[in-house]
């Protein structure tokens, strides 16, 4: 399955493909500013990149390269100069 960045912008109409009416969405935004926020997000990311790591490998080039990548961002993920936030899409709809 390819790596789609930009999927969560898609859910509302996959939703309404799936046969779903009055589809509505929201976006909720997530950031971390304490040091035990960044932990928690460390943790997660590093279980995210493990789980995308072959697509990573591919756009990477390498094992060696995703590895390279890896250890970088998860270091920039810890230290609190740098400003670390995701976006959740959250849609739904309903069935008659």
């Amino acid at each position: 399955m390819p790596l789609d960045l930009y999927v969560g912008r898609k859910l509302s109409s996959f939703i309404s493909e799936a046969g779903f009416d009055d589809v509505s969405w929201d976006l909720s935004v997530h950031k971390f500013q304490t040091k035990e926020e960044m932990e928690e997000e460390y943790a997660n990311n590093k279980t995210r990149l493990s789980i995308a790591k072959d697509n990573f490998i591919s756009i990477l080039g390498s094992e060696e390269a995703y590895y390279d990548f890896e250890k970088r961002y998860l270091e920039s993920s810890r230290d609190l100069s740098n400003t670390l936030f995701f976006n959740k899409f959250i849609s739904w709809g309903f069935k008659k």
